[in-house]
Protein backbone atom coordinates (compact mmCIF):
# COMPACT_ATOMS: atom_id res chain seq x y z
CA UNK A 1 0.00 0.00 0.00
CA UNK A 2 2.59 2.84 0.62
CA UNK A 3 4.60 1.85 -2.45
CA UNK A 4 1.12 2.27 -4.46
CA UNK A 5 0.89 5.95 -2.40
CA UNK A 6 4.61 6.78 -3.64
CA UNK A 7 3.55 5.41 -7.04
CA UNK A 8 0.78 8.22 -7.31
CA UNK A 9 2.63 10.92 -5.61
CA UNK A 10 5.43 10.55 -8.16
CA UNK A 11 3.30 10.30 -10.79
CA UNK A 12 0.91 13.33 -9.37
CA UNK A 13 4.50 15.13 -9.35
CA UNK A 14 5.30 14.34 -12.86
CA UNK A 15 2.31 15.50 -14.10
CA UNK A 16 2.36 18.91 -12.13
CA UNK A 17 6.24 19.11 -13.41
CA UNK A 18 4.41 18.61 -16.91
CA UNK A 19 1.61 20.96 -16.47
CA UNK A 20 4.14 23.36 -15.48
CA UNK A 21 6.31 22.53 -18.35
CA UNK A 22 3.35 23.54 -20.83
CA UNK A 23 1.98 26.50 -19.05
CA UNK A 24 5.36 27.77 -18.99
CA UNK A 25 5.78 26.93 -22.82
CA UNK A 26 2.25 28.59 -23.49
CA UNK A 27 3.24 31.56 -21.61
CA UNK A 28 6.45 31.89 -24.33
CA UNK A 29 4.61 31.06 -27.20
CA UNK A 30 2.04 33.94 -26.36
CA UNK A 31 4.20 36.21 -25.71
CA UNK A 32 6.06 35.56 -29.01
CA UNK A 33 2.51 35.60 -30.86
CA UNK A 34 2.44 39.34 -29.31
CA UNK A 35 5.68 40.77 -29.83
CA UNK A 36 5.28 39.51 -33.49
CA UNK A 37 2.14 40.79 -33.57
CA UNK A 38 3.10 44.18 -32.55
CA UNK A 39 6.20 44.25 -35.06
CA UNK A 40 4.16 43.62 -37.71
CA UNK A 41 1.46 46.04 -36.48
CA UNK A 42 4.37 48.55 -36.70
CA UNK A 43 6.03 47.80 -40.05
CA UNK A 44 2.62 48.24 -41.63
CA UNK A 45 1.89 51.21 -39.91
CA UNK A 46 5.89 52.47 -41.40
CA UNK A 47 4.71 51.12 -44.55
CA UNK A 48 1.53 53.61 -44.54
CA UNK A 49 4.08 56.14 -43.39
CA UNK A 50 6.41 55.53 -46.68
CA UNK A 51 3.55 55.26 -48.99
CA UNK A 52 2.00 58.55 -47.57
CA UNK A 53 5.41 60.73 -48.34
CA UNK A 54 5.95 59.24 -51.66
CA UNK A 55 2.15 59.44 -52.83
CA UNK A 56 2.60 63.28 -51.05
CA UNK A 57 5.95 63.71 -53.39
CA UNK A 58 4.90 61.98 -56.28
CA UNK A 59 1.44 65.00 -56.33
CA UNK A 60 2.56 67.93 -54.54
CA UNK A 61 6.17 67.78 -56.54
CA UNK A 62 6.13 65.58 -59.65
CA UNK A 63 2.94 66.24 -61.14
CA UNK A 64 2.31 70.22 -60.30
CA UNK A 65 5.95 70.46 -62.02
CA UNK A 66 4.27 68.30 -65.33
CA UNK A 67 1.37 70.14 -65.16
CA UNK A 68 2.94 73.92 -64.73
CA UNK A 69 5.36 72.63 -67.34
CA UNK A 70 2.32 71.69 -70.06
CA UNK A 71 0.44 75.16 -68.75
CA UNK A 72 3.95 77.07 -69.92
CA UNK A 73 3.88 75.04 -73.37
CA UNK A 74 0.15 76.30 -74.24
CA UNK A 75 2.49 79.79 -74.08
CA UNK A 76 5.24 78.83 -76.36
CA UNK A 77 7.77 77.69 -74.16
CA UNK A 78 9.05 73.85 -75.45
CA UNK A 79 8.38 70.88 -73.19
CA UNK A 80 9.62 68.14 -75.44
CA UNK A 81 10.24 65.59 -72.74
CA UNK A 82 6.48 65.84 -71.94
CA UNK A 83 5.22 62.56 -72.83
CA UNK A 84 8.55 60.61 -71.63
CA UNK A 85 7.67 62.61 -67.90
CA UNK A 86 4.09 61.35 -67.83
CA UNK A 87 4.88 57.76 -68.58
CA UNK A 88 6.94 58.27 -65.67
CA UNK A 89 4.65 59.48 -63.44
CA UNK A 90 2.21 56.92 -64.08
CA UNK A 91 4.40 54.15 -63.37
CA UNK A 92 4.99 55.99 -60.01
CA UNK A 93 1.24 56.50 -59.83
CA UNK A 94 1.06 52.40 -60.70
CA UNK A 95 3.73 51.61 -57.91
CA UNK A 96 2.21 53.65 -55.43
CA UNK A 97 -1.29 51.60 -55.98
CA UNK A 98 0.09 48.30 -56.26
CA UNK A 99 1.64 48.79 -52.91
CA UNK A 100 -1.23 50.52 -50.89
CA UNK A 101 -2.76 47.34 -52.25
CA UNK A 102 -0.39 45.01 -50.93
CA UNK A 103 -0.28 46.79 -47.53
CA UNK A 104 -4.11 46.72 -47.44
CA UNK A 105 -4.31 43.07 -48.01
CA UNK A 106 -1.37 42.01 -45.25
CA UNK A 107 -3.85 44.49 -43.06
CA UNK A 108 -6.91 42.43 -44.32
CA UNK A 109 -4.98 39.04 -43.24
CA UNK A 110 -4.05 40.30 -40.18
CA UNK A 111 -7.36 41.09 -39.29
CA UNK A 112 -8.82 38.49 -39.95
CA UNK A 113 -6.41 36.10 -38.00
CA UNK A 114 -7.34 38.32 -34.97
CA UNK A 115 -11.02 37.51 -35.49
CA UNK A 116 -10.52 33.68 -35.83
CA UNK A 117 -7.94 33.48 -33.50
CA UNK A 118 -8.47 33.16 -29.29
CA UNK A 119 -9.61 36.18 -28.09
CA UNK A 120 -6.82 37.48 -25.91
CA UNK A 121 -5.56 40.32 -24.38
CA UNK A 122 -4.53 43.62 -26.46
CA UNK A 123 -7.11 42.28 -29.32
CA UNK A 124 -8.81 45.26 -28.95
CA UNK A 125 -6.23 46.92 -29.13
CA UNK A 126 -4.82 45.41 -32.15
CA UNK A 127 -8.24 45.55 -34.13
CA UNK A 128 -8.16 49.42 -33.48
CA UNK A 129 -4.68 49.80 -34.64
CA UNK A 130 -5.68 47.88 -38.05
CA UNK A 131 -8.62 49.47 -38.25
CA UNK A 132 -6.83 52.78 -38.71
CA UNK A 133 -4.09 51.68 -41.08
CA UNK A 134 -6.87 50.56 -42.93
CA UNK A 135 -8.66 53.78 -42.88
CA UNK A 136 -5.78 55.40 -44.06
CA UNK A 137 -5.00 53.18 -46.78
CA UNK A 138 -8.42 54.08 -47.43
CA UNK A 139 -7.92 57.61 -47.84
CA UNK A 140 -4.48 57.55 -49.65
CA UNK A 141 -6.02 55.63 -52.10
CA UNK A 142 -8.80 57.78 -52.74
CA UNK A 143 -6.62 60.95 -53.12
CA UNK A 144 -4.67 58.33 -55.87
CA UNK A 145 -7.40 57.71 -57.96
CA UNK A 146 -8.71 61.33 -57.77
CA UNK A 147 -5.22 62.46 -58.43
CA UNK A 148 -4.64 60.14 -61.25
CA UNK A 149 -7.37 61.78 -63.74
CA UNK A 150 -5.32 64.14 -65.58
CA UNK A 151 -5.97 66.12 -68.67
CA UNK A 152 -2.84 64.66 -70.97
CA UNK A 153 -3.26 67.25 -73.78
CA UNK A 154 -4.89 70.78 -73.30
CA UNK A 155 -6.92 72.07 -75.78
CA UNK A 156 -5.70 76.02 -76.97
CA UNK A 157 -5.58 78.73 -74.38
CA UNK A 158 -8.29 80.31 -76.72
CA UNK A 159 -10.83 78.75 -78.19
CA UNK A 160 -13.36 80.20 -80.98
CA UNK A 161 -17.21 79.71 -80.60
CA UNK A 162 -18.50 76.94 -82.54
CA UNK A 163 -15.33 75.28 -83.12
CA UNK A 164 -14.56 71.79 -81.97
CA UNK A 165 -11.16 71.02 -80.35
CA UNK A 166 -9.09 68.24 -78.71
CA UNK A 167 -8.64 67.64 -75.37
CA UNK A 168 -7.14 63.95 -73.85
CA UNK A 169 -8.32 62.75 -70.32
CA UNK A 170 -5.73 59.98 -69.09
CA UNK A 171 -6.12 57.65 -65.96
CA UNK A 172 -2.95 56.98 -64.64
CA UNK A 173 -3.54 53.81 -62.65
CA UNK A 174 -6.24 52.52 -64.27
CA UNK A 175 -4.41 49.16 -65.97
CA UNK A 176 -3.31 48.13 -61.91
CA UNK A 177 -6.85 48.72 -60.35
CA UNK A 178 -8.32 46.93 -63.07
CA UNK A 179 -10.84 49.99 -63.81
CA UNK A 180 -9.28 50.95 -67.52
CA UNK A 181 -11.34 48.10 -68.50
CA UNK A 182 -14.62 50.04 -67.43
CA UNK A 183 -14.13 53.38 -69.16
CA UNK A 184 -13.91 52.05 -72.56
CA UNK A 185 -16.71 53.73 -73.72
CA UNK A 186 -16.43 56.73 -71.05
CA UNK A 187 -17.58 60.24 -71.98
CA UNK A 188 -16.07 62.63 -70.12
CA UNK A 189 -17.87 66.91 -69.69
CA UNK A 190 -16.03 69.60 -70.37
CA UNK A 191 -17.14 73.05 -68.79
CA UNK A 192 -15.21 75.99 -70.33
CA UNK A 193 -15.31 78.66 -67.58
CA UNK A 194 -15.03 82.14 -68.93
Amino acid sequence: MNWSNCYRDDKLSQARISVSDMQKRASQLYNALMEKRCNLTQKLNEGVHNVALLQNELISDYLYDWKNRQKLQQVGVPFKERDRMIDEIQTEFEMLAEQNWQLRTYTCWQMDLLRRGPQISGHVAQTANLNSILDNLTKLLCMLVSQSFIVATQPEPVLKTQHKFLAEVRLLIGDKLGIKQHLVNTNVTVRIIA
